[in-house]
């Protein structure tokens, strides 16, 4: 396999035999050698006992994470599966609003949200769900926006990756500072970043902190 600036490969996970799951991510990471993490998806289509008897299959692998494992919209079988298996479990990319996050994290269900900016409600309801996760000392992995305009969609590129940089171990105050650097105010930088118009891709002048 060629080689690659990457650090991180995921891969979906959606054989009926755990066994066979096994042996494919085996394979994977042979291929991919010494030095990048593995991730896997199961994409919601298991129950509880279904990725139990998956993980333990998988648990000896070094998997950075084990993501939505269960249906979005059952939080509480995805705490389940995250108290029982020794894999840190992903989710949240369609899950929407603070408020099915502060569920999510308060119950323990995942090591690693992954809050779609879109889905979200957007980068400023996103940020607040990064201040929670960071005061839980849960990590924080938006998916970038699509179906969006060109310079939107750009904006929230670069607002997904500085995200991206939030660590629980640092102070929320740290991170808003990070934060309050996401977006320029000048008309210069707003043209580099492809801004045109109002609801054609302008920046926000204004973010809540």
């Amino acid at each position: 396999m060629r080689r690659s600036a990457a650090k991180h490969y995921k891969m979906k996970i959606h054989h009926a035999d755990p066994r066979e799951n096994a042996k494919r991510v085996q394979a994977v990471r042979r291929a991919l050698g010494e030095g990048i993490r593995m991730m896997v998806d199961v994409n919601q289509r298991l129950d509880v006992l279904g990725n139990i008897r998956q993980a333990k299959a998988l648990e000896d692998l070094d998997l950075l994470w084990y993501e939505e494992p269960v249906l979005a919209d059952d939080i509480a079988a995805c705490a389940e599966v995250a108290h029982a298996i020794n894999i840190p479990v992903a989710t949240g990319e369609n899950n929407y609003t603070r408020f099915e996050f502060r569920d999510l994290v308060e119950r323990r269900a995942a090591r690693y949200l992954m809050p779609d900016v879109c889905r979200a409600n957007g980068f400023s309801e996103t940020m607040r769900i990064g201040r929670h996760a960071a005061a839980h000392r849960s990590r924080l992995r938006p998916r970038r926006a699509r179906a969006v305009t060109p310079g939107r969609r750009r904006s929230a590129e670069r607002f997904s990756r500085r995200v991206h940089r939030l660590d629980a171990t640092r102070s929320v105050r740290a991170d808003a500072a990070v934060l309050r650097g996401l977006f320029p105010h000048s008309r210069a930088a707003r043209a580099r970043y492809g801004a045109r118009s109002r609801g054609e891709g302008e920046v926000p002048k204004r973010l809540t902190l």
